[in-house]
């Protein structure tokens, strides 16, 4: 029994030298509680040295895809790795149970809304929490009495409250974490990101669902709009100051971050100097939903392929794209992070934004004034990791002037080099009214927010076939600066639906420009405007 961390970590040490890759299947073949045992397990074995992955099977057509991917990455990053494939079962009686040797008793059946705060003590006590409901394999139910009981949830808390029990988690255990990093959980949230959260040291709730900490997009309990609502963590901003790092359904996060943040610069592609005319359309094509971890590694995965394939196939086809990546997948998903950057490389015309709201999921205008500084600070180094001067930004409709005259102002004041923002509006299907006749706005001396151009998925207003995209963008007015915002959490294709666009519906005065370029062309076209002359 190894109640002392440090002694804990040594043995693993040790035990972690002399061990090959060992890979799970989570697919349902055991019961969920047992799955969320292994999730603690590998959190637990995994904090040292990272030796143990699990992949989410297709058992009963479940999960077929993410299994696949899951694979991608594993072969992918670590291609000379011989993993050995275990029963899950087998994982928790002969390579964890004996090592940690400390258990949590607790009935799932009966106490399943306490899981988080139960995953929160597992990680002080380090301990397997073990469910004792019928369900859980009889050699598993040995085990209770096999090792140390560090804590019986079953009887200890058998009288509290789901409120009740978050008091106590945090009192005993949360509160004594080195960081004070908490999550809100959507029952059952908890699956599949049990790992991460104990490598993070995380201290976790269910939420309830009230009007102080309801989850719009995620909790669909409260469809707002049609549940036209996809926007950021909770409502409570402006009290806690919570943005979120979106990353619900997404497995192996702590093996993934375990091999180093990226704490330099992205080797990145040049950006080219491009020379306002007014006799042309200026257009960039931005891919969202990269601030998303579930996107990043699945659906990002197989756009970066295929953008390879087809600039690779015919280089002169290769228009600059540019993709939206969360700020915090530096940190927690940097081998993946890399792998893009690279694909970036290769084709010389692939770029990196910033999403939605910045560093985090987000709304900065309701953040107090003391915080968007802060959060201001925080987005200049997220900024110069992916080497970009651009961001998504997203606020509810109402908010936009408040948040013009306090965050972008603030943003004006505090840098000294030129930054765009795309503009998102929550919900997105409301019209904007910030713009006046231009299709961006300057702020200060050195700040540009660019109207909503979004082209969506085919359910949405600003869905589009690409003949249709092709006339609206042909459409615009000499001298047009604008992005183009595409979301990829729908039937969007973005890029067979570029490609398609640049090759074949496109006029020969519009000119695909990476995104960044967009910031210094809006302020030559007003330095020409100003000055009275315009280049042809």
């Amino acid at each position: 029994m190894f109640r002392s961390p440090l002694l804990l970590l040594g043995i693993l040490g040790l035990i972690n030298a002399c061990s090959g890759l060992t890979t799970l299947t989570l697919n349902h073949t055991y019961p969920l509680s047992l799955e969320l045992s292994v999730q603690i397990c590998v959190g637990h074995l995994n904090r040292l040295n990272p030796n143990t992955y699990y992949t989410l099977g297709s058992q009963g057509g479940q999960f077929p895809t993410y299994a696949a991917n899951d694979q991608f990455w594993l072969d992918t990053l670590h291609p000379s790795s011989t993993p050995q494939n275990k029963d899950l079962l087998q994982f928790l009686l002969q390579d964890c149970l004996p090592i940690l040797g400390e258990v949590i008793e607790y009935n799932y059946e009966v106490q399943r809304e306490f899981a988080p705060q139960i995953v929160t003590a597992s990680i002080s006590l380090y301990a397997v929490a073990i469910s004792t409901s019928v369900e859980t394999p009889a050699e598993l139910l040995q085990a209770i009495r096999t090792y140390n009981l560090a804590l019986n949830v079953t009887s200890e808390w058998s009288e509290l409250t789901a409120l009740e029990t978050v008091k106590r988690v945090f009192n005993d255990y949360a509160s004594k974490f080195p960081t004070k990093t908490s999550v809100v959980k959507i029952d059952p949230g908890y699956k599949y990101a049990g790992d991460h959260r104990l490598e993070s040291q995380i201290f976790e709730f269910f939420s309830d669902g009230d009007t102080t900490t309801a989850v719009y997009g995620y909790d669909d309990s409260v469809p707002l709009f049609g549940g036209d609502t996809y926007e950021a963590e909770t409502n409570c901003i402006k009290e806690h100051n919570i943005g979120q790092v979106a990353s619900t359904g997404v497995n192996n996060i702590q093996f993934y971050s375990s091999f180093g943040a990226i704490e330099k610069p992205l080797d990145s592609n040049p950006i080219p100097t491009i020379t306002y005319n007014a006799s042309k359309t200026y257009v960039a094509f931005v891919v969202g939903d990269g601030d998303n971890f579930w996107h990043l590694k699945n659906n990002h995965m197989k756009l970066f392929l295929q953008r390879l394939q087809f600039c690779t196939a015919d280089p002169s086809t290769c228009y600059p794209m540019s993709w939206s990546i969360a700020p915090s997948a530096s940190q927690y998903m940097p081998d993946i992070i890399n792998y893009y950057s690279d694909i970036a490389l290769n084709t010389t015309k692939d770029y990196f934004v910033l999403p939605p709201s910045g560093s985090l999921y987000s709304y900065p205008g309701l953040m107090s004034s003391d915080v968007q500084k802060k959060y201001i600070e925080r987005m200049e180094g997220d900024m110069n990791i992916y080497n970009t001067r651009i961001s998504v930004h997203w606020e509810w409709f109402y908010n936009w002037r408040h948040t013009i005259s306090t965050y972008f102002n603030s943003w004006s004041e505090y840098t000294t080099e030129r930054t765009g923002f795309i503009l998102a509006n929550v919900p997105y299907l409301l019209p904007m009214f910030i713009f006046r006749l231009k299709e961006y706005r300057i702020i200060g001396e050195n700040v540009v927010l660019f109207k909503p151009n979004e082209w969506r998925y085919s359910s949405a207003k600003q869905s589009h076939t690409t003949e249709e995209m092709g006339d609206i963008i042909n459409g615009f007015k000499p001298g047009y600066i604008s992005p183009v915002y595409m979301t990829v959490d729908g039937s969007l294709e973005p890029i067979q639906a570029t490609y398609d666009l640049y090759t074949e519906h496109l006029e020969e005065w519009v000119e695909v420009v990476p995104v960044e370029c967009l910031v210094e062309l809006v302020f030559e076209k007003e330095s020409l405007e100003r000055g009275g002359g315009e280049k042809e």
